[in-house]
C-alpha cells in the first residue's frame, strides 16, 4: 500500500493528487520546462490525479485525465507569468495536493507558502533546469530574486538537477540534489541524411539573448556566397531580442536567414528532420531538449562550447566557440561536408519512459501495475 506524504494510508485504489507549476502549457508548447511537463503528465496522469497550472488550454491528444487551470498572460517585467504565480499562490492556499512539482527557480518561491501550511503538508519536488541568475537579460532585482529562490530549495523534500553543471552549482550552495537528465522520445528510424534538404541549417529555441542567435546570423552572413540557408524556429520573448535580430539582418543585408517564429512541436520535429544540420549556439542552457530531439531524429549537430552542452559528453569536433562567428561558420562548413561525422548515437541517452520512472521512484508514486494489484486485492477482500 502507498502511504501518503502526511503519513495517512489512503484507501486501496486511491490515486495520489499532484500539482504541477512552472510550465506555460503541455500541448506542444515550446520550451524545455514545457517539454518535461508534457512528458511527465503523459505518463503519470495514467496513475495519479494531475492538475497543471498553465497559460494555454491545450493538452496532448493521448492525455485524457488531467485538470488544466489556465491563467491570463502578463506583458510586463519581461515575463508573461506574473498573474500565473499569483494564481499559483491562491491554489496552494486553497486546495490540497499530495505532491507538488515546481519547475524552475521562479516556481521555488512558492516553497514558503507550501511550508507554512504545515497542517496539510504536501511533498514538494523542485526541478532545477537552469541557473537563471547568470542570464544577462535579467536586471539586479531579478537576479536577487532568483538567488533567493535558489536558497529556498533546501526546504524542498527533493531537488532534481537536469545536468551535472547545475548539480555542481547547487552543491556549492549547500543544496543536495539528484541528477535526472532529460530524455529522448521513442520513435521510428531517423530520416536518412541523403533525403534531407541540402545545405539547410536549423536552430530551435525561443528568441532570447542567451540563445545567441546574433552570432548565427553573423555566421550566415559569412556564408552568404556558399548557398547555405538558415531557419530559426522559436517564439519571441519580451526582451526585445526579436527586433534586435531583425535590425541586425537588415544592416548586414542578410537574406539567407528565416525567422520562423513559434511553431507547434510536431511541426518543429518535421523541420528538424528535414534540415541537413542542427545548431545550438546558446551562451547558457540547462539541458537542451531541442538538442536531444535533434539527436533522437538522427540529425547532424554542432553545439556551442558551454558547460551545459559539454555535460552531454560529445566529441570535441561537435563544439564551437559561441562568441566567434568565424569559428561557427567554419564548423558549419565541416558538418555540411561530412554530416555523418556529426551524428550522435541515440543509445547514449535514456528515453522519457526511463526518465519519468526515476521521478516515480523519487516521489514514491504508484505504477499502473501496482494500482491494478491494489484494486484486485481490494476486490478480493470485499468478496470475502
Amino acid at each position: 500500500m502507498l502511504w501518503g506524504p502526511c503519513g495517512r494510508a489512503p484507501a486501496l485504489g486511491d490515486r495520489p493528487s499532484i500539482l504541477v507549476v512552472g510550465a506555460r502549457g503541455i500541448g506542444g508548447s515550446e520550451g524545455g520546462v514545457e517539454k518535461f511537463a508534457e512528458e511527465f503528465v503523459r505518463r503519470v496522469a495514467r496513475d495519479c490525479r494531475v492538475t497543471v497550472l498553465c497559460l494555454a488550454a491545450r493538452k496532448p491528444d493521448d492525455v485524457d485525465e488531467v485538470e488544466l487551470i489556465v491563467t491570463p498572460r502578463s506583458n510586463f517585467m519581461r515575463t508573461d507569468k506574473v498573474f500565473y504565480y499569483l494564481v499559483a499562490v491562491w491554489i496552494c492556499l486553497s486546495r490540497r495536493f499530495d505532491q507538488t512539482v515546481l519547475l524552475g527557480l521562479n516556481s521555488a518561491m512558492l516553497l514558503p507558502v507550501l511550508r507554512l501550511l504545515f497542517w496539510r503538508r504536501a511533498r514538494v519536488v523542485v526541478r532545477s533546469g537552469s541557473v537563471d541568475y547568470i542570464f544577462d537579460k535579467w536586471g539586479p532585482v531579478s537576479k536577487l530574486y532568483f538567488r533567493l529562490a535558489e536558497s529556498l530549495l533546501r526546504f524542498a523534500d527533493s531537488v532534481v538537477a537536469v545536468s551535472p553543471g547545475i548539480q555542481r552549482r547547487l552543491t556549492s550552495a549547500g543544496i543536495h540534489s539528484v541528477l535526472i537528465r532529460n530524455g529522448l522520445s521513442a520513435m521510428s528510424a531517423p530520416r536518412p541524411i541523403t533525403d534531407r534538404e541540402a545545405r539547410h541549417v536549423i536552430a530551435v529555441g525561443r528568441v532570447t539573448p542567451e540563445k545567441n542567435y546574433s552570432q548565427l546570423i553573423e555566421a550566415a552572413r559569412l556564408l552568404g556566397q556558399s548557398k547555405v540557408s538558415f531557419t530559426i524556429v522559436g517564439g519571441i520573448d519580451l526582451s526585445g531580442e526579436g527586433a534586435t535580430l531583425k535590425a541586425l539582418m537588415e544592416r548586414g543585408a542578410v537574406t539567407n536567414v528565416t525567422l520562423a517564429g513559434a511553431v507547434e512541436r510536431g511541426r518543429v520535429l518535421q523541420l528538424v528532420s528535414s534540415a541537413s544540420l542542427f545548431v545550438n549556439c546558446s551562451l547558457q542552457e540547462g539541458m537542451s531538449n531541442a538538442v536531444l530531439e535533434a539527436i533522437q531524429l538522427g540529425s547532424p549537430i554542432i553545439l556551442s562550447d558551454i558547460e551545459a552542452n559539454r555535460d552531454l559528453g560529445l566529441p570535441d569536433a561537435l563544439y564551437f566557440d559561441p562568441r566567434s562567428p568565424s569559428d561557427l561558420s567554419a564548423r558549419i562548413e565541416q558538418a555540411l561536408a561530412a554530416p555523418s561525422d556529426f551524428v550522435v548515437a541515440r543509445e547514449r541517452f535514456e528515453d522519457w519512459d526511463d526518465v519519468i520512472d526515476r521521478y516515480r521512484r523519487l516521489m514514491a508514486l504508484p505504477s499502473e501495475s501496482s494500482l491494478a494489484s491494489d484494486a484486485r486485492l481490494f476486490g478480493e477482500k470485499r468478496q470475502r
